[in-house]
């Protein structure tokens, strides 16, 4: 029954879900309003049996490159390292080293060297970029088994930007998320509206604005179930509670202040107990 009550959350948030023997299987996909275009897609599948999904199971509509001109037109994914602060970058191209045969080539997610990157995974609740360099309106898609966890904490290890999307296949309410310093156990400290600036943030990228929405946690917003009342919460750039949530399928960033050793988040499935 859990299952069947999975598929359905799921399903209704867009993506197509199927039953296979014990697991929950589904799919999420983006698409780039224009070349060049940055889009941020969140990492809510697994590989069977596992807590992560292999690099080269992300499928994209887009024209594969070859080696030699990956720079300047091959459809790019790029991963955030928050400790170097920098990109990693693979090239989808179609003559990739197989890694099954040296002497043969094929179409893949590549390294900078055009190697296949054996043991390349994203664990769920990570996020990416999906860039197509010269096409427009092309897919990207993860896909994969559903954790059947009741809930899942993601950490973020030092102060500045983290890459974060929901381990869920499912739209994020941020304020019905478990945040906490990176002890566990402490909570975030808040700023007020006013100094909002120096607040936690979460900034969700529009690639058709090619802009972020910013939310910021602060002690004074307004309460949405009484305007006259305040409460300590994510808050939109007007000090109010966010009436939508971030859509599924959906990476962000979660931007800390100086002085934050990390921070964790914990995640409830949709149909947890």
């Amino acid at each position: 029954m859990k299952k069947l009550m999975f598929a359905a959350a799921v399903a209704a948030a867009g993506g197509l879900m199927a039953i296979e023997s014990a697991n929950v299987v589904g799919y999420a996909s983006s698409s780039n309003p224009a070349a060049k275009s940055y889009v941020m897609v969140a990492s809510s599948f697994q590989d069977v049996g596992q807590t992560s999904l292999d690099l080269n199971k992300i499928a994209t509509t887009a024209t594969p490159a070859t080696y030699s001109t990956r720079v300047a037109s091959a459809p790019l994914l790029k991963i955030w390292d928050p400790v170097k602060e920098g990109y990693t970058t693979y090239y989808y191209i179609d003559d990739c080293e197989d890694p099954e045969d040296e002497d043969e080539e094929i179409t893949a997610w590549a390294t900078g060297k055009g190697e296949y990157p054996e043991n390349v995974t994203l664990p769920l609740g990570s996020a990416l970029w999906f860039i197509s360099q010269v096409e427009a309106n092309k897919t990207v898609t993860m896909s994969g088994e559903i954790s059947s966890e009741d809930d899942i904490t993601l950490s973020a290890s030092t102060a500045g930007y983290t890459m974060f999307a929901n381990p869920f296949p499912v739209a994020t309410d941020l304020n019905t998320i478990t945040w906490k310093a990176a002890d566990g156990t402490s909570a975030l400290t808040p700023a007020t509206y006013k100094t909002r600036t120096s607040a936690p943030q979460i900034k969700v990228w529009d690639p058709a604005i090619e802009g972020y929405t910013t939310y910021y946690y602060i002690s004074d917003c307004e309460d949405p179930e009484d305007e006259d009342e305040e409460i300590t919460a994510w808050a939109t750039a007007k000090g109010e509670y966010p009436s939508t949530p971030i859509a599924a399928g959906q990476g962000f960033w979660l931007v800390l202040p100086s002085g934050y050793a990390g921070a964790k988040a914990k995640f409830t499935s949709p149909i947890a107990k």
